[in-house]
């Protein structure tokens, strides 16, 4: 069983019991309202610990209160907040220690497929999808095949009068 089956059902299912069983009241593995009755939980959770969901990606929580991210994919969550705040963090993840069963594995390196790379003194973070590209050229029979370089002359400039117009209305 994985982690989707701790949600509540919240529709009947029709079906004929055979004698001696009873009706389910948790959601089943592969049941179309797992996922649903999973999210519904895990973001009321979340709401209730001051979080808000962006508009724009309802998996991706903002702190009321604090400068805290907090982005949520299935069962693997990932936060990002200034060590100030660590003791905050730490009264919410003991919030949600709670209800569920968390792992801290420390600073993140990997996450939803992008190797995650940091420099702190250089203040950078670089996000790499390499192993997935590489295993969707094997996956295409593609692995061995030449490369070629980005067709830019090296050192070319861009400006705002080389891209194309783009409709405002596209990124609202």
């Amino acid at each position: 069983l994985t982690t989707l089956d701790k949600g509540a059902l919240d529709v009947s299912i029709p079906h004929r019991l055979a004698p001696g069983y009873r009706r389910v009241l948790k959601t089943i593995p592969g049941c179309p309202q797992g996922s649903r009755n999973w999210y519904k939980k895990v973001d009321a959770d979340i709401c209730a610990q001051g979080f808000k969901p962006l508009t724009g990606d309802p998996c991706l929580y903002l702190h009321t209160a604090h400068d805290i991210l907090l982005t949520v994919h299935v069962d693997d969550g990932y936060m990002a907040y200034d060590k100030a705040l660590t003791p905050v963090v730490t009264k919410i993840l003991s919030n949600f220690r709670k209800e569920y069963e968390l792992h801290d594995l420390g600073e993140v390196s990997d996450f939803l497929g992008m190797q995650i790379t940091r420099s702190r003194p250089e203040r950078k973070m670089i996000l790499s999808q390499s192993r997935f590209i590489s295993a969707l050229l094997s996956k295409a029979g593609m692995a061995d095949c030449a490369t070629v370089d980005t067709p830019v002359a090296l050192g070319a400039k861009f400006t705002k009068q080389d891209c194309p117009a783009v409709n405002e209305r596209w990124w609202t």
